[in-house]
């Protein structure tokens, strides 16, 4: 159970600091495109579309998230 939860915090904090940083990342790459607003006079929300970024950072923090949890474990057995 220990190895679990220690998994689960590094996942956890892992995933939301790469959510954090691909957030920043897209919204400083992102370019408005203005000629939508000239062909319609009509108010339209448009939001992106899924990035493969979110499901790529996911697998990446889960798998240092094991890695730290397994090395952690492993040192507390040692030490």
């Amino acid at each position: 159970m220990k190895r679990y939860l220690v998994f689960i915090a590094c996942f956890l904090l892992l995933h939301t600091a790469f959510q954090l940083l691909l957030g920043l990342w897209l919204t400083a790459a992102y370019i408005p495109d203005f000629s939508a607003l000239e062909q319609s006079s009509k108010q339209e929300v448009v939001f992106g579309e899924n990035s493969w970024g979110s499901s790529f950072f996911m697998f990446v923090a889960a798998t240092i998230a094991y890695f730290i949890s397994h090395l952690s474990l492993k040192t507390a057995k040692n030490g």
